[in-house]
């Protein structure tokens, strides 16, 4: 990352050191109606509590597709209604909370420790922008939310960014496709600013499709502009010893 130009992050929590925040979110949304606790120690948020819920996504409350996309269990009050603390009675990683030994739900985490380490009390949003990839948007940014949304009386965020996917040489890039695209490797071989140039090229919300020929040119538009400011900066330096 620092190849690239990109600056390292003021705080970089992480999920295990910040299980108190989440266990104080779970106790708001309960208190305050929005979640309830199963027989079996689960406990879920209340979807139909939310008359926000599926604002961010646009989707519809009978969607097939939203049914499908979260976890289905017989002690949901509604199907859509998702896992704030999932209950674990077998040997794997588990923590000990007050609502019994588990683990927390996947959109959890984030609303948690961004309450916790990036929220300025009174502001209408907990963070300025919020972001990830286009298939994030649900459900899990519309699950975080909501979660913050009926736990804080703000938003989660004032805009969301979502980034379209990475190809390789139109295929999509994949571990299971063998055709995964490390930046290390092209470090190998390009400038770092290259890199971030190229990476650069094309906006952030449409797929980008990563081949070597592009790379090349990347590094010649790249050349060019230093060429020009070279030539710009030379005429400059003219100028100004001749008005002097």
């Amino acid at each position: 990352m620092s190849a690239i130009g990109v600056e390292r992050p003021d705080i970089e929590p992480k999920a295990t050191e910040s299980l108190e925040a989440m266990y104080a979110l779970i106790q708001k949304l309960i208190d305050a109606g929005h979640a309830y606790a199963t027989s079996e120690g689960d406990v879920y948020f209340d979807t139909a509590s939310d008359s926000e819920y599926l604002k961010l996504s646009s989707r519809v409350q009978d969607d097939d597709d939203k049914l499908q996309r979260v976890e289905s269990s017989s002690l949901k009050k509604n199907q859509a209604d998702f896992a704030l603390w999932k209950s674990v009675k077998d040997d794997t990683l588990t923590f000990e909370s007050p609502f019994g030994a588990g683990r927390p739900g996947w959109h959890l985490e984030c609303s948690a420790m961004i309450e916790k380490h990036l929220t300025v009390q009174g502001n209408e949003f907990a963070v300025d922008i919020h972001g990830g990839g286009a298939d994030l948007l649900f459900p899990h940014h519309e699950n975080e939310a909501a979660q913050t949304r009926c736990a804080t009386n703000h938003s989660l965020a004032n805009y969301w960014m979502h980034n379209g996917f990475v190809n390789i040489n139109g295929e999509k890039m994949s571990k299971s496709l063998g055709n995964s695209f490390f930046l290390k490797d092209a470090l190998k071989e390009y400038d770092g600013e290259v890199l971030r140039f190229y990476l650069l090229s094309t906006h952030y919300r449409s797929n980008f499709n990563f081949n070597t020929e592009d790379l090349a040119l990347a590094k010649k538009r790249l050349d060019k502009i230093y060429r020009l400011k070279k030539r710009l900066f030379g005429l400059a330096q003219n100028y100004r010893c001749n008005r002097v």
